[in-house]
Parts: structure tokens; sequence; C-alpha cells
């Protein structure tokens, strides 16, 4: 075990030479209660570890024999257990430090329940792509019997949604080189993604490196990418690329419409449609766009414009993604508003047919009609004549109407 000294050392020389996280630009809207708790037991289990070694024959088993995990002997409990044990101050230091740095933000995002599963899921994720790693490259070499201590593989978990919710945030970074040589500026920016892109380089290149010569280091970078992976693909299934999105783009739209000029409304209206496209339940994106049909009533105003567009836009996406029912929801919404919109050929014949599945007839027919009048060179607007014509004659009953469409069809040459 190192000695208090050596920690000491160790940290003064990290501080001096490395480049060292310290804030991020999140804003914190709650305290992060889990992961306080979650530090303050690594800090209670180090102390706890170090004391047993402090205290030859006190205790019958190493801490780190007991509560490590050792992959040639592993056992369930270990793969829990190994996440609050660390060998020295400057090991627990580095893991709680990038827990307490982007701990809270990732608890803040997905709630604190979510935050613990994930620490948690993180770390035993981390220990079995380590530990297989080891058990088929290296089984019969001492790193087999090594335990495999601390939060690193849980830490990594936090640090893959951080990239993926948070990944136009940005990093403060102190430099002490920079004060020691009289730089004014000694702290830097610098965006997330391409800083957690360096690390996540480092530890695959490291990870290959324990591929050929398993002896070489003592860090398992195996068990970081199983973390980081096991934490990216978290934010995936939360979809939380998606709230991150909405964020950045709301955020933008908001200081677009402080702008208080047309330019600005465009701007701000083409943002929260895109928002819409992925949350249509999205309440400020629509009062906002709602505000605007009240707010610009000429329709030849380039705001109006705008929103007729967006919200065309916005059909437009529901039929290509197949979510019909909610480009009915749009067009319902457009219809109390008051505001006009235009379709693709191909998405006015896939909404008439839905309308016309769902049972409403009439409606349909009058889109049939508007594809006809609005496209009558396109090959959607041929088959549009001939649906009409059954929708006339089987469904609405009006047998004179289903032959002027026919007659029309042919004159027109569709085939």
């Amino acid at each position: 075990m190192p000695t208090p000294l050596s920690d000491i050392a160790w940290i003064l020389l990290v501080l001096l030479l490395c480049p060292i996280p310290i804030a991020t630009d999140r804003v914190v809207r709650r305290f992060p209660w889990v992961t306080a708790i979650l530090l303050m037991a690594s800090v209670v289990c180090f102390l706890a570890a170090r004391h047993a070694l402090d205290s030859p024959g006190t205790f019958a088993l190493d801490p780190f024999d007991k509560f490590g995990l050792i992959p040639r002997h592993a056992v369930p409990f270990n793969f829990v257990s190994c996440l609050f044990m660390h060998e020295n101050v400057s090991h627990l230091l580095w893991n709680m430090g990038f827990l307490w740095l982007f701990g809270p933000c990732v608890e803040d995002a997905i709630g604190s329940l979510f935050f613990a599963g994930l620490y948690l899921g993180g770390g035993i994720a981390a220990g079995l792509l380590n530990t297989s790693t080891v058990m088929l490259f290296a089984a019969n070499q001492t790193v087999a019997y090594t335990p495999l201590v601390g939060a690193s593989g849980a830490v990594s978990a936090v640090l893959g949604v951080f990239a993926v919710r948070f990944y136009r945030s940005r990093i403060r970074i102190y430099w002490a080189p920079s004060a020691i040589l009289g730089y004014s500026k000694v702290v830097w920016e610098a965006p997330a993604v391409a800083a957690l892109g360096v690390w996540l380089v480092q530890n695959l290149l490291g990870a290959i490196v324990s591929l050929i010569d398993p002896a070489r280091s003592g860090i398992a970078y195996w068990a970081h990418i199983g973390g980081f992976v096991f934490g990216v693909a978290v934010a995936q299934l939360m979809d939380l690329f998606g709230e991150g999105k909405k964020e950045y783009l709301l955020h933008e739209a908001r200081i677009a419409i402080a702008k208080g000029d047309d330019q600005g409304a465009c701007e701000a209206i083409s943002k929260y449609g895109l928002t819409l496209q992925r949350r249509p339940e999205d309440r400020e994106s629509r009062r906002v766009l709602a505000d605007m049909a009240h707010r610009y009533p000429d329709k030849s105003s380039p705001v109006r414009i705008r929103l007729s567009k967006t919200y065309g836009s916005l059909i437009e996406y529901c039929f290509t993604h197949y979510q019909p029912a909610q480009a009915i929801a749009w067009i319902e919404e457009t219809r109390a508003l008051g505001v006009d919109w235009s379709l693709s050929p191909r998405s006015l014949a896939a909404l008439a047919r839905y309308l016309a599945h769902r049972g409403s007839s009439e409606t349909a027919s009058r889109i049939y009609r508007r594809l006809i009048v609005d496209y009558p060179t396109s090959p959607d607007a041929g088959i549009a004549h001939l649906e009409l014509a059954w929708l006339d004659l089987n469904r609405l009953n009006r047998p004179a109407e289903a032959t002027t469409i026919l007659r029309q069809y042919l004159r027109t040459g569709k085939r």
C-alpha cells in the first residue's frame, strides 16, 4: 500500500503537469443526493480499507482480496463491492473528482433512481468486460489473480451518458503551468465531446496494448470502455440525444425570438418546428407557434409563410415516419389556427388513404381533389383519380361525380 507521502507526491505531480477539468457549463437544478452518497460511501470504504491495511493481524483477509474483483475467482458480490474500493488517495480523488464533475449533471437529467442504476449497472458491465477480456487473453498470467478495484468503470458509464445528453456542453480546464509561467489565462474551455473523445481514444489504445502485453499496465482500460459503452447504450435507450437536441433547439429559439423582428421570428419558428418533429407534445413549442398564428394574421407576411411551411413540414415528417395519427392531429391544429399548409403529392395520397381507411370518406375525397388540382402532372394524381372515383361510387354514393372523375382521368391520359 502506498504511503500518504507518496500519495501526496503523485497528486502534486498530476496537478502540475496535467490539465485538470474543474467544471462544466451546466447549471444543476437540484442537489445531487445519489452522487453525494456514492462519493461519501467511496471515501468511507477507502478509509476503512486503509485502517485494515494499517492494522496487520486484525483482519483475516486483505480488503482488496475480499472486496476486489479477481478475474480468476469472480463472484457476483464483488462486481459491486469493487466499485467502492480504491488503491490510494490519488486513485480515489481522480475517480471521485470525475464523479462530482459529471455526476450531478447526469443525475439531474435522468433522475436520482435511474442514476443509481446507471452507476451500478455501468460498474457491473465494466467488471464483466474486463473479466472476460482477462480470461480470454491472459487467463494464466498474474493479472488474472490481481483484484480489480475502483469506480472508474461506473464513472465511465456516467461519462457515456454525459457525452450523449450534453453533446454541446463545454468543460472548463485548469492547467497549472499557465499560472506558473505567468499567463493571464489559466482556465480554458473545451468542447465536452472533444475532451471525452481524447479520453476514449487514450483508453482504446491502452486496451489494445493490454491485449498484447497484459502485464504492462495496471490500469483496467477494458473496464473503462465497458462502462462507457454501457452509458452510451443507456442514453440511446432513453433517447437522451433527442432530449439534448430539444434543449439546444429551444435555447436557440428563445434567443432568436428575443430579437423582436421578423427574421428572428422566422428563425424561432423553424427551431420550434424541429423540436416538435421528435417531441410533438412539447408545450412551449406548440404555444409559441399558436401565438405566432394569432400575431401574424396576414397570409402574405414572411412569418406567416414560414409558419405554414413549418406546419407542412411537421405533417410531412409524420407521414414519412409512419405517424399518420399525429399528422391528422397537426392538420386539425392548423385548421383551428387558420394556417394553410402544403404537402408533397405522395404525402397527400398517403393522407387521403389513411382518412379513407378510418372511414372519413368525405375528408379523404377533399384531399384527393386537392392532390389532383395542385399536382396535375404527378403520377400520384393519376392514382388519385381512380381512388377518388371508387370513394364517390362505393362510399359516398355519388355515381355522377365518379363518372366525371373517370372521364377526366381518361382525358389527361393517365394510366
